[in-house]
C-alpha cells in the first residue's frame, strides 16, 4: 500500500518544528596568555595565563555566550587599568603594555603583574549552564585581588540570567538564605547582621552577586569586600540543590 503524502500544512508545521529544534551546546577549551604578544619575545613581560571554555558554532546562541563571557574576562583584565578593552587580546595586550610602562619608570621596583584566569562548567543541563571563572590579578602594591565569577545562561536562548530571571521570589530566597547564614555563622535572629563583623550595606542581608550551580548545590559566593576584609577573605554559603529548587526558575535538580 502506497502512503499517501501528508496534507500540505501538517507538513509545514513538521518542517517549523524540525527547524527550530537547536542542537545541544558543546564547549571547548581555549588558552590564551602574553606568548600571542610579539613583544614578549624579546622582553620579560606580565604573567597572564587565561583558560576559558568557548561555546562551539556560529549560533545566535553560541555568540551572546560568548561574547558576554569575553566582556567579562576583559572586565577582570582590566583591573588598574583605565578602560576596560573590546577584545580578550587587545584586553591582554593592554595589561602588558600597563607593565612594560610601569617597569620602565621603576625598573628596581616593578615586581612582575600577573593575570590568572580559569573557568569551568560547574552545571550543564538542556535549560541551565552554570560556569566558574576563578581569578587572581596583581598590579603593584602590596598584594593583589583575586575572586570567583559565578555567570549563568539559559543554553536554548544564549540569555544571561540574572537574580530576577533566574529566581521566581528574589525576596523569598533571600529571607531563606538569610536564615541559613544566621544559623552558620551564629548571629541571632534578634541582632544585626553585622553584629558579627560583617559589614552589609545598611545593616541589612542581602544576596551575593554571584548565585553558582554546582551538581549537588546552590552557591551564595561573597568575594572579598563584599561583606568582609580582605583579610577575612570571601564567604561562601552553599545550600543543598534539594532544599532550594522550589526557588528556581530553571530545573536545577
Amino acid at each position: 500500500m502506497i502512503p499517501k503524502p501528508l496534507p500540505l500544512a501538517i507538513a509545514v508545521i513538521l518542517l517549523l518544528i524540525s527547524c527550530q529544534r537547536k542542537e545541544a551546546l558543546t564547549f571547548e577549551e581555549q588558552r590564551l596568555g602574553t606568548s600571542i604578544l610579539p613583544v614578549c619575545k624579546e622582553t620579560t613581560c606580565a604573567n597572564i595565563s587565561i583558560k576559558m571554555i568557548h561555546a562551539i558554532g556560529k549560533s545566535s546562541t553560541a555568540s551572546m555566550i560568548n561574547n558576554f563571557m569575553e566582556h567579562k574576562i576583559c572586565n577582570v583584565l582590566s583591573v588598574g587599568l583605565q578602560e576596560q578593552q573590546p577584545t580578550i587580546e587587545n584586553a591582554i595586550k593592554t595589561f602588558n603594555d600597563f607593565y612594560l610602562e610601569q617597569k620602565g619608570i621603576y625598573a628596581t621596583e616593578s615586581a612582575p603583574y600577573e593575570a590568572e584566569l580559569t573557568q569551568e562548567i560547574t552545571f550543564n543541563s538542556t535549560n541551565l549552564i552554570s560556569t566558574a571563572i576563578d581569578y587572581y590579578t596583581y598590579t603593584g602594591g602590596a598584594h593583589g585581588y583575586g575572586g570567583v565569577l559565578f555567570i549563568n545562561f539559559n543554553p536554548q536562548t544564549g540569555e544571561h540570567l540574572t537574580h530576577t530571571t533566574l529566581l521566581k521570589d528574589k525576596k523569598a530566597f533571600s529571607a531563606y538564605a538569610e536564615q541559613i547564614f544566621r544559623s552558620k555563622f551564629n548571629i541571632p535572629e534578634t541582632a544585626s547582621i553585622n553584629s558579627t563583623g560583617f559589614f552589609f550595606e545598611e545593616d541589612r542581608f542581602a544576596l551575593p552577586e554571584n548565585i553558582g550551580i554546582t551538581k549537588e548545590e546552590v552557591v551564595l559566593y561573597y568575594n572579598t569586600y563584599e561583606i568582609s576584609s580582605y583579610a577575612d577573605g570571601p564567604v561562601a554559603l552553599k545550600l543543598p540543590k534539594k532544599e532550594v529548587s522550589a526557588f528556581f526558575k530553571y530545573d536545577i535538580l
